[in-house]
């Protein structure tokens, strides 16, 4: 039989170990968007402007409907301290809607929350990758479903850039 001391060591050493397992247990499977990382050091400064939505994936049933057609539709955005004001414009049967909204900040740069209103939650927003001028890559998630776009940005070109066939 095991003296005193060592049968308490086992106890103790059992006890914390156990409860350290059922400490680092997660409460749930990991939200898809919290495997994506933001674009290291975004600067939503220079995020700002106007982006136009060019692809769009996602296992939206709606988006599946309608062969993952993107709507046209024209993203401005502009920084609110650390969060980012946006406002969107598209096309939804035939008439344009504009639909206003603030990505709040989280406190890590290039990661948002949207306060959506309705019983499906809040939208998750990272902001994956993006060169400020000509592209950016977001990922969204409402109720654990992820999307992704895939924006542009083209308002001006160079002289050389111009493809000019007007008869004169």
């Amino acid at each position: 039989m095991l003296s005193p001391e060592p049968l308490l060591f086992v106890i103790l050493l059992w006890t914390a170990s156990s409860q350290g397992q059922r400490a680092r247990k997660p409460s749930g499977p990991m939200s898809p968007i919290s495997t994506i990382q933001a674009k290291a050091n975004f600067d939503v400064q220079q995020f700002a402007g106007t982006w136009r939505l060019v692809a769009v994936g996602s296992a939206c049933r709606f988006l599946q409907e309608q062969g993952h057609q993107a709507e046209a539709t024209t993203l401005h955005t502009a920084p609110q301290g650390a969060a980012m004001a946006v406002s969107t414009f598209r096309k939804l049967d035939g008439i344009c809607w504009q639909i206003k909204q603030l990505f709040g900040a989280t406190g890590v740069p290039g990661r948002f929350l949207l306060q959506a209103p309705g019983a499906r939650g809040p939208v998750h927003v990272v902001v994956a990758e993006t060169d400020y001028q000509s592209f950016a890559i977001l990922y969204l998630e409402r109720a654990r479903k992820l999307s992704v776009k895939l924006y542009g940005f083209c308002e001006t070109s160079d002289q050389f850039h111009i493809l000019n066939e007007v008869q004169r």
